[in-house]
């Protein structure tokens, strides 16, 4: 069994996109023909989501809600964003940081 993978907004952002890169779609589908379990974290969904509103993406959004159907969502929750900080602090202790060490990565 595979680690499960959670996309934030930017890889989300790419793959909702009316005409994504192929090198992405192939990717997802690399992960997804692996049983690798991929996830969307409802925060990377509203970072997503209020961006494409904002542009009037009607298309991306619904590349968006077309990819929550086909992958699994993750609502925001109490345990959720304790896993969120668990998992965060583990990266930044492998020395994987997602961003600026004074971020809260939660934009």
């Amino acid at each position: 069994m595979t680690d499960p993978v959670m996309l934030d907004a930017t890889p989300l952002g790419r793959l909702a996109h009316r005409k994504p890169d192929p090198a992405d779609v192939r990717r997802l589908n690399e992960l997804l023909s692996r049983g690798t379990t991929v996830l969307i974290p409802e925060i990377a969904d509203y970072e997503v989501r209020r961006s494409l509103l904002l542009h009037g993406l009607s298309e991306s959004l619904r590349e968006l809600d077309i990819l929550k159907s086909r992958l699994r969502y993750i609502p925001i929750s109490t345990p959720t964003m304790i896993k969120a900080a668990e998992l965060w602090a583990e990266a930044r202790r492998k020395g994987r940081p997602t961003s600026d060490p004074r971020a809260l990565d939660a934009e």
